[in-house]
């Protein structure tokens, strides 16, 4: 089976032991960065659920719990048997954005589960990488990120390419 790329209005149930890279990062203020790593990795990869929170623009149904509950599952799935995946993205500017949040707030929460995760599970496969402007507009706790995969000897990737790459090689681990 081909990878496919799920959301949150995708109304696919995945059984507990499915393969997942969630793709964890800000949605609000930062460009579609989820599909066009989505697209990228589906087409290098087989048997696993590309899981977005990044519903398609064209979907304006949005329910804030059923949002939460999805993301909260997949990560979890993600986690025990998949790769998380924390890109921080650079915010652009010119979107729309809820005000009165800190930028990739919700990302920023979800990292420091994923951290504790991996003090209680040192397999968890866990990517991060930062944008170079993702702290040019108010992109936050980037050091302390930072500090926190250094502890972890979690490499830091810089691009969509690169962590496509990291990717790849954690859910390909036979190939180069």
């Amino acid at each position: 089976m081909k990878a496919k790329i799920i959301h949150p209005q995708s109304n696919i149930i995945l059984p507990h032991d499915a393969r997942v890279v969630f793709l964890a990062g800000p949605v609000q203020g930062a460009d579609d960065w989820q599909m066009q790593l989505g697209e990228q990795l589906a087409e290098q990869l087989e048997d696993i659920f590309i899981a977005t929170p990044r519903v398609p623009k064209k979907d304006n149904s949005f329910d804030y719990l059923r949002q939460v509950s999805w993301e909260k599952t997949h990560l979890q799935l993600a986690a025990n048997n998949g790769i998380l995946v924390f890109w921080f993205a650079a915010q652009n500017p010119n979107l729309d954005y809820e005000s009165g949040r800190a930028y990739a707030q919700t990302t920023r929460l979800e990292i420091g589960r994923a951290f504790g995760w991996l003090d209680h599970n040192p397999d968890l496969k866990l990517v991060v990488g930062f944008d170079k402007d993702y702290a040019k507009n108010g992109g936050g706790s980037e050091r302390y990120i930072r500090t926190l995969c250094a502890e972890h000897d979690i490499s830091l990737t810089t691009s969509i390419e690169d962590t496509v790459s990291k990717i790849l090689m954690l859910a390909l681990p036979n190939s180069k």
